[in-house]
């Protein structure tokens, strides 16, 4: 089984999945025929199964959400054949219960103490995000504004899972500024926030 996860992710890790591989492209995956007309958008489920190494059936119960068990390997080789870029292979393995096989880390390395002082020290709202878009780190500001995400009665610190399982008036783009963390912070804290794989993120 999926890490014990509940149903609710399973679906969720199927619907990632199936818009992943609808988004895929024939010949962004170097499938042979790439120019033929197709009536499927992206990939179809036995191109996925086939390039990653698991049966259609067992592909396409990912998909559905069933429960059925897929090693960390299994999901690595997915996420490869599906292209997915590093937040969105974190969060395939997030969703799965899984640790990469193929990652530095899990990412829940403790924060930085510079890194903590730094969102303290910002007089708007600001919190760090890990490479799974886990929130680690906010400040006084940050917890009053994202009620139900940073404040004391929230259950659920991931950003990806909380903007898709509720609507909330977040700042407009333009009025959000995202900085890495190493440009952020102090340069002498530079490598040190590097190697926590963190972002600060503010709105000013």
């Amino acid at each position: 089984m999926i890490g014990q996860r509940s149903i609710e992710q399973r679906r969720e890790l199927g619907d990632f999945v199936r818009a992943q591989r609808e988004k895929l492209t024939p010949a962004a995956a170097g499938l042979a025929g790439a120019g033929a007309r197709r009536r499927t958008p992206g990939l179809r489920r036995e191109e996925v199964a086939q390039l990653c190494g698991l049966s259609t059936t067992w592909y396409t119960w990912i998909e559905q959400g069933r429960d059925v068990s897929v090693s960390p390997v299994a999901l690595a080789r997915l996420a490869d054949a599906l292209r997915l870029g590093r937040a969105e292979r974190a969060y395939l393995f997030e969703l799965a219960g899984k640790r990469d096989p193929k990652g530095d880390g899990d990412g829940t390395d403790d924060v930085p103490a510079v890194v903590l002082a730094c969102v303290e020290a910002i007089g708007f709202p600001a919190y760090v995000l890990d490479r799974t878009w886990t929130a680690r780190g906010w400040n006084t500001q940050a917890q009053r504004l994202f009620v139900g995400w940073l404040d004391s009665s929230a259950g659920e610190r991931n950003l990806l899972r909380f903007a898709s399982s509720s609507w909330y008036p977040l700042p407009a783009p333009s009025s959000v500024a995202g900085r890495s963390a190493p440009a952020a912070l102090p340069r002498s804290s530079a490598p040190l926030a590097a190697r926590t794989s963190m972002t600060l993120l503010s709105a000013p």
